[in-house]
């Protein structure tokens, strides 16, 4: 069995069995992730084959390379699934459902979640804040998690490797705004 060819519903029947069974059956540690053979640029191309937008693609391939290593059976020790370790707030019960496991639903739910969270960082931004890390470090540790001092800390170190991945990887990388404007690739 992949991990990849399952419904909605049989993942999230695996996570609630634990973090444990999910990740037998993705046949990886919790945590412990296959590093994509050929790192970033072999990422980027794979996400180019759904993403269209250039900026886009490189701000998805630099999150999921911090999150997974581009690894699509990664398992995380908390239960975040997939390349984009999502939760299954963002793949089971936002509608609709997805399999985080598939390259495709899971870029489209990111995308999502990125437009939303960039949107309401907008409006509390302060002078001189990048809307765009607020919406980063709200993707790590959500909305509410990312301002508890506890877990800033997390959130920071997560926008410094995303930037460093992009200074790196996609030098001349600039958002092009509004973020409401991508185009994703249907039929994968």
């Amino acid at each position: 069995m992949s991990v990849s060819t399952l419904t909605p519903a049989e993942v999230i029947a695996l996570r609630r069995q634990g973090v444990s069974a999910v990740a037998r059956a993705a046949q990886r540690h919790p945590g412990g992730f296959h590093t994509l053979p050929g790192g970033v640029p072999v990422l980027s191309s794979l996400v180019g084959a759904y993403v269209r937008v250039p900026w886009w693609r490189a701000l998805l391939t630099a999150i999921c390379w911090v999150e997974s290593k581009g690894d699509p059976q990664a398992v995380s020790t908390t239960g975040a699934l997939g390349p984009m370790q999502l939760t299954s707030s963002l793949y089971y019960y936002t509608k609709p459902s997805i399999n985080p496991f598939q390259w495709g639903p899971a870029l489209r739910r990111a995308v999502a979640v990125l437009q939303g969270l960039y949107q309401r960082a907008e409006g509390v931004a302060e002078p001189g804040e990048d809307a765009i890390d607020i919406a980063l470090a709200a993707w790590k540790e959500g909305w509410d998690g990312s301002q508890r001092p506890e877990r800033q800390k997390v959130a920071s170190h997560f926008v410094t490797e995303v930037r460093e991945t992009l200074d790196e990887w996609f030098p001349s990388w600039e958002p092009e705004l509004p973020l409401g404007q991508i185009v994703v690739t249907e039929g994968w």
